[in-house]
């Protein structure tokens, strides 16, 4: 049996009495509460009771000038937590440990909840593997449970209850895969100032490294160390403790890269927000809706311009396949795939003067990046297919243009919003093969742009 008395209350708490089975998980998560200050009530831990048993919170009705009573791990730690004085020391204070703001107070209710509901009980008793593995991968990105940047309620009252487990798992070595989880485990031991007597778990049996604290999400860089000793000199806060690193440098590289994926989903965010707003104010201005900027995509967002096939070989991987580099005036060629094995040979391929759309998104075909996609006529049936070529005289990277639609080309075609979808069936040759969109021919300096091919599609 485990009794405890409380020191003269600073803040005049009524004498109450905690009942509880001392080996149970809330048990023993009760003790870890009485050890953040010295002004706790009276405790009674029982081996007599039942594991299931719920702690049970009495207030002394001998000196209360009114009783209450009640069961249940959560409200007994509350109300052990409410019991604390807000003093300088914000670990163990009861409103940092309850929580400083409204999402915080939320967040470490919903992790109290979750200790009734997937932490405890027999389930959990007979398998915690899936609830383990779950909390350490919310531990990868989070320090502590809750409010990222200190320990709270939720996290003591959650190792409280796995502890025992985590041991067991250590024993069978499957902790090795929980790297997260246990460095969130040290740092609460470090924290509670845990102990061998005070049943803290002995991790120095396990050979590996531990990974680094998570940056908090004020966005403050984490502190980090190479030492797996324990820092005595009280340097570091009772919730920090010491994290050592599989790898300083790869970890630094990972936060960095990390912080650029955040930084370009921003500015991604904030560009669709002034597209929107672009598009929402030109259609004020014209009188119709926004959704109707959006909807008109012309030929003039496709950049085509002249190019000549300086090499072609097979693709390697890929029967229908030619591999190309085309000068399109650029610092170097393009690199191309084209489906026209079937059609060209590779002395037709070699230096042949082609039209080229070269705004088109990379990507990978079969293996091989092809940047641009070379235009071509071809018959409905798909069985002939030919070049739109330039006319003699055309400058290699000149810009094809079309009468009426002189706009800026996109600087890089978005695959989502189809664009050359809507623009490709427009695409034409006419009856004596000259390549149209919507009826208006495609020029150079030199003159129109043409095919073998007449009537066809151009794709």
């Amino acid at each position: 049996q485990f009794a405890q008395t409380a020191n003269e209350p600073k803040n005049n708490m009524s004498p109450v009495r905690i009942t509880c089975d001392a080996s149970s998980p809330a048990g023993q998560t009760v003790q870890l509460l009485c050890r953040l200050s010295n002004v706790v009530p009276t405790i009674v831990v029982s081996k007599d009771q039942n594991q299931s048993t719920p702690p049970r919170y009495e207030e002394d009705t001998t000196k209360a000038s009114s009783s209450s009573s009640f069961e249940g791990l959560v409200p007994v730690a509350k109300a052990l937590t409410r019991s604390l004085t807000n003093d300088d020391d914000d670990f163990v204070s009861s409103s940092s440990l309850l929580g400083t703001t409204d999402a915080e107070k939320l967040a470490i209710d919903d992790w109290l909840a979750a200790v009734n509901t997937t932490y405890s009980g027999t389930e959990f008793e007979a398998d915690c593997e899936h609830a383990l593995e779950s909390l350490n991968e919310h531990l990868k990105t989070k320090s502590h449970v809750a409010a990222n940047d200190r320990v709270t309620l939720a996290d003591i009252v959650l190792f409280g209850m796995v502890r025992e487990k985590v041991k067991q798992t250590m024993s069978s070595g499957q902790l090795k895969q929980k790297k997260s989880l246990v460095r969130w485990c040290k740092r609460m031991q470090s924290a509670l100032s845990l102990g061998e007597s005070e049943g803290a778990i002995d991790f120095s049996a396990m050979d590996v490294k531990w990974t680094a604290l998570p940056r908090s999400e004020s966005g403050g860089k984490a502190h980090v160390s190479t030492s797996d000793k324990p820092d005595d000199g009280g340097a570091q806060h009772p919730q920090g403790g010491s994290q050592p690193l599989d790898d300083p440098v790869a970890e630094e590289k990972r936060l960095k890269a990390i912080a650029k994926k955040e930084a370009k989903a921003a500015e991604k965010a904030a560009a669709k927000a002034a597209r929107q707003a672009a598009a929402a104010e030109a259609g004020e201005k014209g009188g119709g809706d926004a959704s109707a900027a959006e909807k008109e995509v012309d030929v003039s967002v496709v950049d085509i311009r002249v190019g000549k096939i300086v090499k072609a070989w097979e693709h390697p991987e890929a029967d229908k396949l030619w591999a190309e580099e085309i000068d399109v005036g650029l610092e170097k060629p393009l690199q191309v795939c084209s489906g026209l094995r079937e059609f060209k040979t590779l002395e037709d391929m070699t230096n042949a003067e082609v039209l080229v759309i070269c705004n088109m998104k990379p990507n990978k075909m079969r293996g091989l990046n092809s940047e641009a996609m070379v235009l071509c006529a071809s018959n409905e049936a798909h069985t002939k297919v030919d070049f739109v070529k330039p006319p003699s005289g055309a400058k290699i990277g000149e810009r094809v243009t079309f009468e009426g639609f002189e706009g800026e080309p996109e600087k890089v075609l978005n695959p989502k919003k189809k664009q050359l979808d809507k623009v490709l069936p427009k695409l034409k040759t006419d009856a004596d093969g000259v390549a149209c969109y919507d009826g208006k021919k495609a020029m150079t300096s030199a003159g129109p742009c043409s095919s073998s091919l007449k009537d066809c599609f151009i794709k």
